[in-house]
């Protein structure tokens, strides 16, 4: 018997009892890319949010990125940049694509930065006024339109060489054709801008002004998609002014308080 217990435990000692193996992973590997926009075989164009459009944000987002190993990215979180840029940036970059990336022939995960650059839209309303102050008195000042009005942009470069009474004559075309291209909430305030540059700059003018009047009660009632409050109820408050046959000396001095 007891020959029976040394034999036993010169097993137990010399080779070990039975053990289970747990299977391990191999952890992926992961590389860092830097900024990664060059490298990208898709990389969609975000998309411009419209509480961004009406305070005019803009600038550089920066989205830290994890791309997998065949492509595709996993996870997307922008790490500066106007706040209200964000979550446009991020949920553009999910949707872009790259190539495998291989190490020693193995594919691996990239971790990297896109950088997505928003341009602040162009403000019709500004630019509608320096047109409608354009037409009643002449181009004072260059007027500068997107790249995509090129053509509209040629025909004000060519106009303003001329002399003021001609330039009105021929601004009116140009401002048709810039109005057919622009969606519903530049051409609203669009329109605002093109009314209020003709009154400030005939403001001696009750009949010119009671004309444009009749601009701001038209849109007051028609408010286009992504329009502010405020911008409403400045029409809203020129609107009232419209049915009057003849306006006092506290009206306009009303009105020109609500166009500042």
């Amino acid at each position: 018997m007891k020959y029976k217990i040394a034999f036993l435990m010169f097993l137990i000692l010399g080779f070990g009892l039975p053990t289970v193996s747990a299977q391990t992973e191999t952890p992926v590997k992961s590389i860092s890319g830097g900024v990664l926009n060059g490298k990208a075989l898709s990389l969609p164009k975000p998309a411009y949010p419209s509480a961004a459009r009406a305070v005019n944000a803009s600038g550089a987002v920066n989205v830290q990125i994890v791309i997998d190993e065949q492509g595709n990215i996993v996870s997307a979180t922008a790490v500066s940049g106007h706040p209200l840029l964000r979550q446009a940036a991020e949920q553009a970059a999910i949707e872009a694509k790259f190539s495998p990336t291989l190490l020693s022939g193995q594919p691996v995960r990239v971790s990297g930065i896109l950088v997505y650059n928003f341009v602040g839209t162009l403000n019709w309303l500004s630019e509608g006024v320096s047109l409608g102050i354009a037409e009643t008195r002449g181009m004072k000042a260059k007027i500068n339109l997107p790249d995509e009005f090129s053509n509209e942009q040629e025909q004000l470069n060519m106009i303003a060489k001329l002399p003021p009474e001609e330039q009105k004559a021929q601004l009116s075309s140009v401002i048709s054709l810039i109005k057919s291209k622009l969606n519903a909430a530049d051409l609203w305030r669009f329109e605002f801008g093109l009314a209020k540059g003709k009154i400030i700059s005939n403001f001696n003018d009750d009949t010119d002004i009671l004309l444009n009047l009749a601009k701001f009660k038209e849109l007051a009632m028609n408010k286009a998609e992504s329009i502010q409050e405020y911008e409403i109820n400045q029409a809203v408050e020129l609107a009232k002014f419209a049915d009057k046959g003849k306006l006092t000396a506290e009206d306009k001095q009303a009105i020109s308080s609500y166009l500042k």
